[in-house]
């Protein structure tokens, strides 16, 4: 078991294929550590209404790991193509200012926080998304770290505190995050990541973690 990691599954719960904008991404290794053996790479496409994950981890002594991927997301007209932006932290030492997870949907290109000097390619797109084509990403899941019913808005807004309590000496902090994409506002593209059919909707809320489906789809 590696002292850092961190796992990212994307679902790709939209109806259109998920590009990863450079393919050099999956075969060099991430801005620290290390893509994990055992086909633990960024895919090359995330078919629709289906899942894709990641894992990088540390890679030597006392260091921990960082990354980051784009894929490109294109609706077609008239709506235009979006960049799905994912970077996640997982150092050795953690501070006040880490930030584990972070993500987003734009239309213009974004610049990464380590690599980026081949991170920026020029992403075609431009201008906002008009009503009833913007997508966004949204938490659906995170664990790791030795916590137990880890909320995501812990692990978002409070894992450096939560980690400063419950992980002591060197010991490792391996985690998970989850993340779902869908048009902004989507009941049914929410579902997707958390819904199999089987049950009934009140456990789509308890599955997320989340008191009530309200506050799951931020009515």
């Amino acid at each position: 078991m590696p002292k850092r990691s961190t796992r990212v599954t994307l679902s790709n719960n939209t109806p259109f294929t998920l590009t990863l904008l450079d393919p050099a991404i999956s075969s060099n290794d991430p801005c620290h550590g290390s893509w994990t053996d055992g086909g633990w790479r960024p895919p090359p496409q995330i078919q629709p209404q289906t899942h894709g994950a990641w894992q990088s981890e540390s890679s030597g002594i006392a260091t921990g790991t960082e990354g980051w991927v784009k894929y490109l997301i294109d609706p077609g007209i008239p709506c235009p193509q979006e960049l799905i932006f994912i970077h996640w932290d997982n150092p050795f030492a953690w501070d006040s200012g880490t930030k584990p997870i972070d993500f987003t949907v734009s239309t213009s290109d974004v610049t990464p926080p380590c690599n980026s000097n081949i991170g920026v390619w020029g992403f075609p797109g431009s201008g906002v998304s008009p009503s009833g084509c913007r997508h966004e990403l949204f938490g659906a899941g995170a664990s790791g770290g030795g916590l137990q019913g880890v909320t995501w808005w812990d692990a978002v807004m409070n894992w450096p505190i939560l980690l400063a309590f419950t992980i002591l000496g060197d010991a490792d902090v391996n985690l998970e995050f989850t993340i779902g994409l869908r048009l902004a506002g989507s009941v049914d593209q929410t579902i997707f990541s958390f819904y199999n059919g089987s049950q009934g909707l009140r456990s789509v809320a308890s599955a997320a973690k989340q008191p009530s489906l309200r506050t799951l789809f931020r009515m």
